[in-house]
């Protein structure tokens, strides 16, 4: 069996490596696809197995995602190729479904996981945001897979491997830009030492902007509760709970929270949690180091007057 190795960016010697190693699972005879700044005829590099031939394309500044694409494909037919393994740059997930989609095989992403059992191979990724691995036996013939960077490498010699040249310029229209990164919502409620949580009660008193103004005026960050998700007031990315985020800040401050188990769970890990609910028998008071109970709306009026006048 044979495999194809597509490796990105400045640190191919790691990345090669963690490459073959995940592709050691499934083949010994491995070629290389490299896409970076310097095009060279030869790499020396560490490998567990010795790469059979490899190719070279010089990095630009609009990756020809298209072009590369049917480079490989080319590849990939012509030697007889049943593993392609793409390192997990931005480029590699423009490249990669479309690759897949072209040739009908099997596609998976984050893999940071391989092994045999009997006949089988098993490729393990991340779920449920990275609280668990799903293991995936493959069953297709051919087979797309992204390596997650910090794959384990297996302890190799150095091997040398001659690269041909290929000149590959972006002449297609209409593709997509890659435009940067940007911190998802998941991420700045993980590190965010005020959460403001608004619950059903928020909708219900109709106290939606008077909470979003209290988090934006404490220089906090606001999750909620499945309600909310579910009556499309807010995104998934910001649930807290069993089917959502387990977060830990400072303070959490619930307004319009019962309290219930799911949501709690995601919770309890806050140094400190204050509630504020019209209902006094709301399960969160229990839970809570200080709770308050009143009109919701009129509580956050008060307080975001008092936040004014207190604002220079």
């Amino acid at each position: 069996m044979r495999a194809l190795l597509f490796a990105t960016g400045a640190a191919l010697d790691r990345t090669i490596r963690e490459l073959s190693s995940a592709a050691s699972i499934t083949s010994n005879e491995h070629y290389l696809f490299t896409y970076s700044e310097a095009c060279r005829d030869k790499l020396k590099l560490k490998a567990p197995f010795s790469i059979r031939k490899g190719w070279c394309a010089e990095k630009t500044n609009l990756p020809p995602v298209l072009e590369l694409k049917a480079s490989l494909k080319d590849i990939i037919e012509s030697i007889g190729i049943k593993y392609v393994f793409l390192d997990d740059s931005p480029l590699s997930f423009w490249v990669a479904p479309l690759l897949a989609g072209e040739l009908r095989a099997a596609f998976i992403s984050d893999v940071v996981g391989a092994r045999r059992e009997k006949s089988n191979v098993v490729l393990s990724k991340p779920l449920q945001e990275e609280r668990i691995l799903g293991d995936y036996a493959l069953q297709a013939e051919l087979l797309v897979a992204i390596v997650r960077k910090g794959f384990p490498a297996v302890s190799t010699d150095f091997v040398e491997v001659e690269l041909e040249k290929m000149n590959i310029e972006r002449k297609s229209k209409g593709e997509l830009e890659y435009l940067g990164a940007r911190e998802r919502v998941t991420s700045r409620l993980e590190k965010a030492e005020i959460v403001v949580g608004l619950g059903d009660g928020v909708v219900q008193s109709g106290s939606l902007d008077l909470s979003l103004e209290l988090a934006k005026a404490l220089g906090a960050e606001h999750a909620v509760t499945k309600p909310l998700v579910e009556k499309q007031v807010a995104p998934r990315e910001r649930m807290v709970g069993v089917s959502g985020k387990r977060i830990s800040p400072r303070a959490y401050i619930a307004l319009g929270v019962s309290g219930s188990m799911y949501h709690l769970s995601g919770v309890l890990s806050a140094e400190t949690i204050i509630s504020v609910n019209k209902d006094d028998g709301a399960l969160i008071n229990a839970f809570s180091d200080y709770y308050y109970v009143g009109d919701l709306k009129e509580v956050l009026s008060k307080l975001l007057e008092h936040l004014r006048k207190k604002s220079p």
